[in-house]
């Protein structure tokens, strides 16, 4: 059971760092953008970014801290997130801008959640089959 702590702490600080890197790289991205554009420069454009790095860090040092909380922070994120932008993409379906959304960020992070479920999984022992008794002769 040891060996499985460690793999999904593995899985849970590799992938959170990952996202947050993706996060913070699409954000200079924008940022660049709307230098280009000559655009106005809003802290409120970020905020997005800010909070979900902040939930990823939390679900990491949780993870790290081996809380009971780390199972809902981590698979609560990419499943929100996944459901939102999946919804948002197939509702907005007649826009092509919103249809990107669909494979890009809502079908990885529902296949994100989905991993990350399974990874917290525990198996019941009281919902394991009985056991038949053997005759005793």
């Amino acid at each position: 059971m040891r060996i499985l702590r460690y793999l999904r702490l593995a899985w849970v600080l590799g992938i959170n760092t990952y996202v947050i890197y993706l996060l913070f790289g699409l954000a200079e991205t924008k940022w660049r953008l709307y230098h280009l554009l000559n655009a106005p420069q809003d802290w409120h454009e970020f905020r997005f970014t800010g909070i979900s790095a902040l939930i990823l860090a939390c679900g990491m040092v949780s993870e790290v801290l081996n809380t009971r909380i780390a199972k809902y922070i981590n698979f609560g994120y990419f499943a929100t997130v996944g459901l939102f932008f999946t919804i948002f993409g197939l509702i907005g379906r007649r826009e092509p801008e919103a249809l990107i959304f669909v494979p890009q960020v809502g079908l990885p992070a529902l296949l994100i959640a989905l991993v990350t479920f399974f990874a917290y999984w525990k198996r019941d022992p009281r919902r394991a089959p009985p056991e038949v008794p053997q005759n005793q002769a």
